[in-house]
């Protein structure tokens, strides 16, 4: 059975939180097993913003954020779900995200598929749920769409719809395949360049992961203006850094 994480950041363990139960229901029928983590539950301590955790791969800060982070790295999928605070994510994700800014560097979450979970009495759902999936794009997961609701729809039930990719892909990870979008495609090649040129400790994860060989994280098809657009400014920035670099 496939096992998967969903992090829930609702305090009082209302509406995001049933939908989440909702959504475990739904995929328990597709013999795919959910771990829901309520992060309230957890000492995470506020990012200082050192670097280390980039520059040395350490982490000043005593707490559970390593505890969680092996449970994600161990699942098959995940699921990030927060009520819509002041038009956008809760704190408490917000701050389990900064305290893993090195995996926009170094991402072991790479290939896994993602599905973004959010409910609100009104308004915020797109910015919201747009953050979790730039999240998991500059992560390297596979974003496999979003599950919402407004007080109006909080009834309406989890549709086939909402869960065929997520489903599709925690099933088959050897058929994770995907039309990514140009912005996509640059910031790969952006973060490509970065990795490889500024960094050791990134150059080193990289290349040990195939990435410095590859035109996006997992298979993925991109338009070819896109492709050779990325694949210049990858070669533009490499460039330039390495310019800089012998002025110094």
């Amino acid at each position: 059975m496939k096992k998967i994480i969903a992090l829930n950041t609702s305090s009082r363990e209302k509406n995001t939180y049933t939908l989440l139960k909702r959504i475990e229901t739904e995929l328990l029928k597709q013999e795919i097993e959910m771990n829901i983590i309520n992060l309230h539950h957890f000492e995470i301590k506020y990012c200082k913003g050192c670097e280390l955790c980039i520059t040395k791969d350490i982490c000043p800060l005593e707490d559970d954020i390593l505890k969680i982070n092996q449970l994600l790295i161990e699942a098959d999928g995940l699921i990030f779900s927060t009520p819509v605070y002041m038009e956008n994510l809760s704190g408490l994700l917000k701050t389990f995200i900064d305290r893993n800014c090195k995996w926009f560097h170094r991402s072991p979450l790479i290939k896994k598929p993602f599905l973004a979970v959010s409910t609100t009495m009104s308004s915020g759902l797109k910015p919201t749920l747009k953050y979790l999936e730039t999240v998991a794009t500059r992560w390297g997961m596979v974003p496999c769409g979003s599950i919402s609701r407004r007080l109006r729809t909080f009834d309406k039930p989890i549709s086939e719809r909402e869960l065929s990719s997520f489903i599709r892909f925690v099933k088959n990870p050897k058929k994770i395949f995907q039309f990514i979008s140009p912005s996509k495609t640059i910031n790969f090649n952006v973060q490509k360049a970065l990795a490889l040129n500024l960094f050791e400790i990134d150059k080193l994860y990289w290349e040990k992961h195939g990435l410095d060989d590859k035109n996006y994280y997992y298979k993925a098809i991109a338009d070819p203006f896109t492709t050779i657009l990325g694949k210049l400014l990858f070669k533009t920035i490499s460039k330039n850094i390495k310019q800089n670099d012998q002025k110094i």
